[in-house]
């Protein structure tokens, strides 16, 4: 369910506010490659070489089971943004660090600032204003839109679809 704000932005309904979607889900590396937008390569070399070693199943070696929580599929999709954004790989293994520091549910609502060698917490413009000033580049994750977005894909991923045919049986039989 979405709502529209008075700017014209599309926002998602706080529905997973304070609950971690798919709790005590275990995501293979396939399904989390999908869900994160990450290649599987990508998200293999990333557990080999330390960057985001997996929570629930760590495997040993290339191509070994791994298997993920969703904490770690909203870290991986930050993860990814940053490279995305031109990041340094070293950076964003050091906010890798920094976020799983952080308790999943202040996941759901924060928004980081990373100026290359540093992950700060945002919480007004001010902040924000302090990051810039200090001279570097800086990259802001909104953490609460990609936990939200990584909710929704889990729950399509894992709702079951019925063709239009079930569709029609089932409100026939209704």
């Amino acid at each position: 369910m979405a709502m529209t704000s008075g700017d014209g932005v599309v926002e998602q309904l706080r529905l997973f506010e304070r609950d971690v979607p798919a709790q005590g889900r275990a995501f293979s590396a396939r399904e989390a490659a999908n869900l994160t937008g990450i290649s599987y390569r990508q998200l293999d070399y990333w557990a080999r070489s330390g960057v985001l070693r997996p929570s629930v199943l760590a495997g040993i070696g290339s191509g070994s089971p791994r298997a993920f929580d969703f904490t770690d599929l909203v870290v991986l999709s930050a993860a990814a943004r940053m490279i995305g954004a031109g990041l340094a790989l070293s950076t964003a293994r050091t906010t890798v660090g920094a976020l799983r520091a952080i308790h999943p549910d202040r996941l759901a609502e924060l928004t980081v600032v990373c100026d290359g060698t540093r992950v700060r917490e945002v919480n007004d413009d001010d902040d924000v204003a302090r990051a810039v000033d200090s001279g570097n580049g800086v990259v802001t994750i909104a953490l609460s839109r990609i936990w939200a977005s990584v909710a929704t894909r889990v729950h399509d991923e894992t709702t079951p679809r019925v063709d239009e045919l079930t569709q029609r049986r089932l409100l026939k039989a209704m």
